[in-house]
């Protein structure tokens, strides 16, 4: 590392983030070293009262796990539901406490710390769940039946994630909606816009998972 110059440092630096990695102190931070440190943070942020930058580390460990399809332990959605209440975002709160309380298996280790995120964000937060139920009830959705398919390709020009040519079956049939997600109603539920084409409403909301 020494023997580069100036302009050698920066490109190494660039082609490190390129592949998905951060630099600190000279040292390549994986995908999941970055979820961990950013926990790490959230953790003394909550033991200082400081909620709100509590709030944001562990949005960054949202934002790693869809980019990098990253596995994070049931309970950090509670977790970031308990913390997104004392920052004062109930509709995050009430979010988050659904998406745990949705996961497969029904987890019910921590079912009873998500109810009570559930019910406070739901006393505290009227006005903006009234905002998420009315989005909700203005989409129109299609019913998809249980049933078999197959899924993938067997071309040599496939993508590498597409050459696994196999049948899947769902066992359960599920709601989707009939059309893409507006970046107006991503922000009505969700309270961000993740858009690299943002300050388009009725455009297709993009770079979520």
């Amino acid at each position: 590392m020494r023997h580069l110059g100036p302009r050698g440092l920066v490109v190494w630096c660039w082609l490190a983030v390129s592949a998905g990695r951060s630099v600190l102190g000279g040292q390549l931070l994986t995908p999941q070293m970055q979820v961990d440190r950013a926990l790490q943070l959230a953790e003394r942020q909550v033991e200082t009262g400081n909620y709100g930058a509590a709030l944001r580390s562990l949005d960054r460990v949202v934002r790693l796990r869809t980019e990098h399809d990253l596995e994070l332990p049931s309970r950090f959605w509670v977790t970031h539901g308990e913390v997104a209440l004392e920052a004062g975002s109930h509709r995050q709160a009430f979010l988050s406490a659904m998406r745990y309380l949705e996961l497969p298996g029904s987890p019910q280790d921590h079912a009873a710390a998500a109810l009570r995120v559930l019910e406070e964000a739901e006393a505290k937060g009227t006005d903006e769940l009234a905002q998420v139920r009315a989005v909700a009830a203005s989409m129109d959705f299609v019913w998809v039946p249980a049933g078999e398919f197959r899924m993938g390709s067997t071309s040599r020009e496939a993508d590498r994630d597409e050459q696994l040519y196999t049948r899947v079956r769902l066992t359960e049939g599920f709601w989707l909606g009939a059309y893409e997600v507006t970046q107006t109603e991503w922000i009505a539920v969700m309270g961000t816009n993740p858009s690299h084409f943002a300050a388009c409403g009725p455009c297709p909301v993009e770079q979520v998972s």
